[in-house]
């Protein structure tokens, strides 16, 4: 894996998901810490604080992550979000399907925000509400 020092953090976790991805690692669930671990040995990113897998989700958004009417196009769509703390690897520029949640600070539950199809995102009336257009 590449380690160069130029290369931003998400360009090196796009890196190992990707190469994972050809690994096999698409077929099972792997924690944040089985993932946090597998970045730090191919890369020279060390802070755990530094990769937060949730931030890499095709169906999992917050309010930091998100930006008007898209997803911040500077954290790569990497993962689905299974459960708290468990992910799948699905890597980069897939033509991914499926439902986008988000759970607003505060609430307990989670609310769907928009659907991915195809590889595109659509966002609903709630992201809007919460994000803005």
């Amino acid at each position: 894996m590449g380690t160069c020092k130029d290369e931003n953090i998400h360009d090196k976790i796009k890196e190992v998901i990707d190469a994972l991805v050809e690994q096999g690692f698409d077929d099972r669930e792997i924690t944040a810490g089985e993932l946090i671990t597998l970045i730090q040995e191919r890369t020279d990113i060390r802070e755990d604080g530094s990769i937060m897998p949730r931030d890499y989700c095709y169906n999992r958004v917050n309010k930091g992550i998100a930006a008007g009417n898209t997803f911040d196009v500077v954290r790569p769509r990497l993962l689905h979000y299974e459960e708290y703390g468990v992910y799948r690897c699905i890597g980069s520029n897939k033509p991914y399907t499926g439902i986008v949640k988000a759970r607003p600070k505060g609430e307990k539950s989670d609310t769907i925000v928009g659907e991915w199809i195809k590889g595109e995102f659509f966002p609903n009336e709630k992201w809007e509400e919460l994000y803005g257009k």
